[in-house]
């Protein structure tokens, strides 16, 4: 288990490439069948960058927890955060997450302006 650790934490950049690359490139493909070079573009960069901040939240709790294992003396609250957006970001599910958050906030405000100005 220890060396296995060790692996991820000194190949994560490669792995990180190598599937955010796949998960943009993925995602030109399912979201954008038939619209224009920019609409691919943005589908591209929004699950390309989505992936790597999830392979980012990865490695930096591998390191975290790394020194503590396997009593995690030193895990936090912020970790359980950590674990949740790398698990989102390595599944491929984090930009439509965040997508989801954004509108479900612009839905809430939208009716608590109606409801204000009611």
């Amino acid at each position: 288990m220890e060396d296995s650790i060790k692996f991820l934490i000194a190949a994560w950049f490669w792995l990180a490439l190598v599937m955010s690359l796949f998960w943009g490139i993925r995602s030109t493909f399912l979201f954008a069948n038939s619209r224009n070079f920019w609409w691919k573009s943005y589908q591209f960069i929004f699950n390309f960058v989505g992936s790597f901040a999830g392979w980012f939240c990865f490695y930096v709790l591998l390191v975290r927890t790394h020194n503590n294992m396997p009593q995690f003396q030193g895990f936090v609250g912020g970790d359980i955060l950590l674990f949740a957006v790398s698990l989102l970001g390595l599944t491929g599910h984090l930009p439509q997450v965040t997508y989801g958050l954004v509108e479900g906030f612009a839905e809430i405000a939208k009716r608590a302006i109606d409801k204000l100005t009611k």
